[in-house]
């Protein structure tokens, strides 16, 4: 089960260019016209489950495998000390980058973002963006005024919050584990997920790409080789695309577990496929290396890029203008992402590594020495 799969950082960058086609219209105004139909038909929102689905399958694999070469302890204490440095650091520097960008933005305007995006940071730092959104979507919290400049980070407490509970399947056997996790989903797609909120806690995805890091893998490669992996492959990606459209509101678990469903074969039909070095691929396998830091920083940047062609009076007025303006702004996302990750993000994580080597090597130098 151990080994790192190449090419699933293809698959990181495909995800995250669905996220940022989702972004684009809500964030730089669309012009009425035909562009809004591959826009708005596809529902490009689905690369965050697909995201999902791949931390599942990557952490629960890993977590599986480094308790099988260095116990469960160390195993855990490990995996804490390598999801702690390699997620929140970049979080911070992007958090605070956008609080920095909100009070500037209220001192050359009659505005009251920085108030707001200080609320939302707080909600972001504290791992529970989610439960807010939740909150204000359920319940209509007193302060539900939400600063979308941060609005991304809801997925990053849903994972987090996963993280928490991903150790436990260590406590039983990869079957049991499977069973257990398929059973809880059961449970969760029976309860009613219609309204808004369910939005904001949809682990489906991240729940299947689990089983499919504890079942054999072996298996699954096989049985995908009879089926076809050009098939499983657009099957899945037709599924997590079109399923919010074919499945009304009324039955948003059905079309919660599709989505996941299909981002797991997606994952799954990748995980099985031979290394390519083609150009397409090759692109988003550079994207998928930075994809967290793309994910961070996608959000800000446009709000930033609207914020610069706003106070320019050049907002497009025609989907020729507006296709400019999005080509545009796709160079900076990339640049903010190279930054983050080449400054940020991997420095920690290789401090993170390091700390957990350690961690892993301490039982075993413990034992030789009270043996000696």
């Amino acid at each position: 089960m151990s080994g790192r799969i190449p090419q699933l950082e293809a698959l990181r960058g495909m995800a995250a260019v669905f996220v940022l086609l989702d972004h684009l219209p809500k964030i730089l105004p669309l012009p009425d016209g035909i562009l809004a139909i591959p826009l708005y038909v596809p529902a490009w929102w689905t690369g965050v489950d697909l995201f999902f689905a791949l931390s599942g399958f990557v952490v629960v694999r890993g977590l599986v495998s480094d308790a099988g070469a260095n116990g469960r302890l160390p195993a855990v204490v490990s995996f804490a000390v390598r999801r702690a440095f390699r997620l929140w650091p970049a979080a911070l520097a992007v958090v605070a980058a956008v609080c920095a960008f909100a009070f500037a933005v209220d001192r050359h305007a009659d505005a009251s973002a920085g108030p707001l995006v200080l609320n939302e940071a707080r909600w972001a730092l504290a791992g529970a963006a989610n439960l807010r959104g939740w909150l204000c979507t359920v319940h209509a919290a007193s302060d539900c005024a939400r600063a979308e400049i941060l609005g991304h980070m809801w997925s990053l407490a849903l994972e987090h919050q996963f993280y928490l509970l991903a150790p436990v399947v260590l406590l039983a056997s990869a079957r049991s584990a499977a069973t257990g996790l398929l059973l809880a989903l059961a449970c969760a797609v029976a309860l009613d997920r219609s309204g808004q909120g369910a939005w904001f806690f949809r682990p489906d995805a991240l729940v299947l790409g689990s089983v499919l890091a504890l079942v054999d893998f072996d298996r699954v490669r096989n049985r995908i080789g009879d089926i076809g992996r050009g098939r499983v492959f657009w099957s899945g990606l037709s599924a997590m695309l079109l399923a919010p459209v074919l499945v009304s509101s009324h039955s948003a678990s059905l079309g919660f577990l599709t989505i996941g469903l299909g981002a797991a074969a997606v994952v799954a039909a990748t995980a099985c496929a031979e290394p390519t070095t083609r150009a397409l691929p090759r692109a988003l396998t550079t994207l998928g290396t930075v994809s967290y830091s793309f994910y961070l920083w996608h959000l800000p940047v446009l709000n930033a890029w609207h914020e610069i062609l706003a106070r320019a009076g050049v907002l497009p007025s025609s989907q020729a203008g507006w296709m400019l303006a999005a080509v545009a702004a796709f160079p900076f996302c990339v640049a903010a992402a190279v930054v983050s990750h080449r400054l940020v993000e991997r420095p920690f994580r290789e401090l993170g590594g390091r700390i957990s080597r350690r961690i892993r090597r301490r039982p075993i130098a413990a034992l030789v020495e009270n043996g000696a």
